[in-house]
C-alpha cells in the first residue's frame, strides 16, 4: 500500500466513538423444533468518545485492525487501546498505541508509548490471569523514513494496575523472517489456557505465525502461505488480509479475504474498480497446534 491508497475521508478531524453494550440477559440456546425458550436482550447502557484521532494519512486508522479486538474487560477494569497521530512526523510511521481505562469520571488514558512509531493500531488480547496483551509492531528506522523493517511484540500488562511496569514479549519466529510496518496481523488469545497466537503478513507471499503456550514459552511457529492462482492470465499468490481469528484448546481458525490488485480487465473497467479485489473469503484450519513443530 502507497499513499495513493489514502483514506476518502480527509476531514480535519474525526470523531471516534465506541459505543459500550452489555449484555444484561444471557442467551439461551433453542432448538430446531421452534422452541418457547427467549432469546436474549441487549441494552445500550452508556455511549462515551473515547478519543479524538486526527488522521495520518498513512492508510490506517484506528480501526485498521478489524478482524481483532481493541477492547477487553477484566472485572470491573474495561481498557481500551487507541491510536495517535504524530503530527510533526510523516507518513507512514507517525502513530503510536495509546491505553485508555473506564472510570468513575469517564475514559483516561493511562498510557502511551513514549519512544516506539507505528503505522497501525495495536489490538488487545486478556488471559484469564489477570493479564492484558497488546500487541505492536514498532518501526525499526529512523524518523524521516518512509517505510522499512519492524520489530513485532506482545506488551503484557497486569489488568488491576496497569500503570504500573510491563513486560515485553518478542515472538520466536521460523528463520529470520523481514516484517515491516505492513503488518496486517491477526492476534487471537485463549483466555482461559492462558495462550495466544499471532499472524503477521509478509508481502504478497504469506503470513508467519508464532504461538505462546500457557508455560510462557513461544512452543511453535510456521508459515501460512497464501493460495496460488493463475485465473485471467495472472499467475500469483492471492494475499489474504483483515482476517478473523478464534483460538480454542490449541485448535486454529483463520478466515480472512482476498486482497489484490482487480486481475480481470474487464471487470475492473467496468466498476472503474482500480483499488483492491476482497470479494473471496478464504479459510484455514489446524485441529491442533500440539502437532505443529
Amino acid at each position: 500500500m502507497n499513499l495513493s491508497e489514502r483514506s476518502l475521508d480527509k476531514m480535519n478531524k474525526i470523531r471516534f466513538i465506541l459505543p459500550l453494550v452489555f449484555i444484561l440477559s444471557a442467551m439461551l440456546l433453542w432448538s430446531c423444533n421452534n422452541s418457547d425458550e427467549p432469546g436474549f436482550g441487549v441494552k445500550v447502557e452508556a455511549e462515551d468518545t473515547v478519543y479524538e484521532y486526527e488522521p495520518a494519512d498513512n492508510g490506517a486508522g484506528p480501526m485498521w485492525c478489524h478482524g481483532n479486538t481493541c477492547i477487553v474487560r477484566f472485572g470491573d477494569h474495561v481498557v481500551v487501546s487507541g491510536l495517535e497521530t504524530l503530527g510533526d512526523l510523516e507518513p507512514l510511521h507517525n502513530t503510536r498505541w495509546m491505553l485508555f481505562e473506564r472510570t468513575d469520571k469517564g475514559w483516561e488514558m493511562l498510557l502511551k508509548d513514549e519512544k516506539g512509531r507505528t503505522r497501525e493500531p495495536s489490538p488487545l488480547g486478556l488471559i484469564n490471569d489477570g493479564k492484558i496483551l497488546l500487541s505492536v509492531n514498532p518501526t525499526l528506522t529512523e524518523p524521516g523514513s518512509y517505510d522499512g523493517p519492524a520489530e513485532p511484540q506482545i506488551l503484557q500488562f497486569d489488568a488491576k494496575d496497569i500503570s504500573a511496569t510491563y513486560d515485553t514479549l518478542k515472538p520466536d519466529w521460523e528463520g529470520n523472517p523481514e516484517f515491516t510496518e505492513h503488518s496486517y496481523r491477526s492476534f487471537a488469545v485463549d483466555g482461559p489456557a492462558n495462550e495466544l497466537i499471532l499472524f503477521q503478513n509478509i508481502g504478497y507471499s504469506h503470513a508467519e505465525w508464532s504461538f505462546l503456550d500457557g508455560d510462557g514459552n513461544w512452543r511453535s511457529q510456521g508459515k501460512l502461505t497464501w493460495p496460488w492462482e493463475d485465473d485471467y492470465g495472472v499467475p500469483r499468490a492471492v494475499r489474504v488480509c483483515y482476517p478473523v481469528v478464534q483460538l480454542k484448546d490449541r485448535e486454529v481458525h483463520f478466515l480472512g479475504v482476498s486482497d489484490i490488485i482487480e486481475p480481470n480487465n474487464t471487470w475492473k473497467d467496468y466498476t472503474k474498480n482500480f483499488f483492491r479485489m476482497k470479494n473471496r473469503a478464504m479459510p484455514s484450519t489446524t485441529p491442533s497446534l500440539k502437532m505443529e513443530r
